[in-house]
């Protein structure tokens, strides 16, 4: 089961008890994953628990049984036909041309937090955490955009659009975002396991930033040491080491027969501050440089 199903089956067990967050999460899940006409009502899912969900609602709200229907294929489908659907869309009030969610569907925090959960059942998607960070929301109805702005917001949401095959897209990669979503849904289980992946996976890039810091210094450190060793050389072959000033000498020495010894560590074998053997190797390079 994918982590986008794990996610269904856990919401899905929401308890369904207040008539405005019942009505919300219908409106979310129409507006999201269902065709619906001034006759008809239909919603085709892959995941037979968010079929019954939508049969829960509506008995809930209108006392009406529907049944499921499926293919081999293994989707399932639920539909209404005739009077009661006007009765439905008016009482959702999803009438208008073209479709808008009204103010008084969502206008309490229970029901923001309703309709995003009848969202994500009805054309919400996830992939794993593991894979990367990326929770969107689908929906053919453009017109719903701007009535669900104060939605996203008020959890801190801030998605991004795109248009995919006649489809408009709501997407989120932020994982604080994404942690916002799924406790505003009430996945809490989903979302602690979102959490320890990305836990692990901050403290996963963190030493991975800090090895590649040590390695980098490390290179570093080995390219300096080789270039004074190489300015000794230079000196010391062309004009002898009675060339240089006895405490250019000095540090030279130690240098030229260990390219491993860090500044500091010279500085500590001729008792002076690693200031002061920087400013010394300094001094050196510079000769090596006249030299040419």
């Amino acid at each position: 089961m994918s982590f986008a199903s794990e996610i269904r089956e856990e919401i899905c067990k929401a308890d369904i008890n207040e008539v405005c967050c019942a009505r919300a999460e219908l409106v979310g899940m129409v507006c999201f994953g269902a065709s619906a006409k001034s006759n008809e009502i239909k919603i085709r899912t892959e995941n037979v628990t968010v079929a019954e969900r939508f049969c829960k609602l509506i008995n809930f709200l209108y006392k009406i049984d529907l049944k499921i229907s499926s293919t081999e294929s293994g989707i399932y489908f639920v539909q209404m036909l005739g009077d009661d659907v006007i009765r439905i869309i008016r009482d959702m009030r999803l009438g208008g041309v073209p479709v808008h969610i009204d103010k008084e569907i969502i206008r309490n925090e229970c029901c923001k937090s309703a309709i995003l959960r009848g969202m994500f059942l009805g054309g919400g998607s996830m992939i794993d955490p593991l894979k990367g960070y990326h929770l969107e929301f689908v929906t053919s109805r453009f017109s719903v955009e701007k009535d669900l702005k104060p939605v996203f917001e008020f959890f801190d949401l801030y998605p991004k659009t795109i248009i995919r095959n006649g489809t408009n897209v709501y997407y989120i990669k932020e994982s604080q975002q994404i942690e916002n979503i799924l406790a505003a849904i009430g996945a809490h289980n989903k979302m602690m396991d979102f959490l320890n992946v990305t836990i692990e996976r901050d403290i996963r890039n963190k030493a991975n930033r800090r090895a590649n810091f040590e390695y980098a210094n490390v290179i570093k450190v080995s390219e300096t040491a080789l270039k004074q060793q190489l300015a000794i050389k230079k000196i010391v072959l062309e004009h002898g080491w009675q060339s240089m000033a006895p405490e250019l000498a000095d540090v030279a020495k130690i240098r030229i027969n260990d390219s491993t010894i860090s500044l500091a560590g010279i500085a500590e074998k001729v008792g002076v501050s690693k200031s002061c053997v920087n400013h010394r190797m300094r001094k050196i390079l510079e000769l090596a440089d006249m030299d040419r």
